[in-house]
């Protein structure tokens, strides 16, 4: 069956809106304004939050709050977030791992990085045990990402100031 003129112009109409549309959505991503660090001032997400790397490495203005360890996309300009630019920079490193004595333990093993992709390792002498954990006489921790700027022990709790106990 033959389309007639008038039918092809509205199809075409019709896939120029949209296409229009579709345009105008992904261009409204390129008006994001992305800082380093961004203070948003009040509201639910009120605090200091630094950006987690390039639009390449993130998609665009992902940032994380290092005080509660939440993240946000936040695309400035957007009106309904008031925020202003700050200069605070994200933790390059993990902080200090707890000492292994106050815990019980025996020794550690520590190259004394504090990299994202470092660990340390604790270890309990027989015949004590590390309570509430799988009768092994080490206990790994890992500086990641998850937690940053915090340590990631066993099943991914997050290790601040304490270890389970070698007794």
């Amino acid at each position: 069956k033959m389309w007639s003129t008038q039918h092809k112009n509205r199809l075409l109409l019709v896939g120029l809106v949209c296409m229009l549309c579709l345009v105008e959505r992904g261009w409204s991503q390129f008006g994001c304004t992305c800082y380093d660090c961004q203070t948003i001032l009040s509201g639910e997400y009120a605090g200091t939050w630094i950006s987690m790397g390039s639009e390449q490495e993130t998609g665009g203005c992902l940032y994380r709050n290092y005080d509660n360890g939440k993240m946000v996309r936040s695309c400035g300009g957007s009106g309904t977030i008031f925020y202003q630019q700050c200069f605070e920079t994200a933790p390059n490193e993990c902080v200090d791992p707890p000492n292994y004595a106050n815990f019980g333990y025996d020794s550690r093993t520590w190259d004394g990085t504090k990299l994202v992709g470092s660990s340390v390792t604790y270890t309990c002498n027989p015949p004590k045990t590390i309570a509430n954990y799988n009768g092994s006489a080490t206990y790994a921790i890992y500086c990641a990402a998850m937690h940053f700027p915090y340590w990631q022990g066993y099943q991914e709790a997050l290790i601040t100031t304490s270890l389970p106990v070698c007794e």
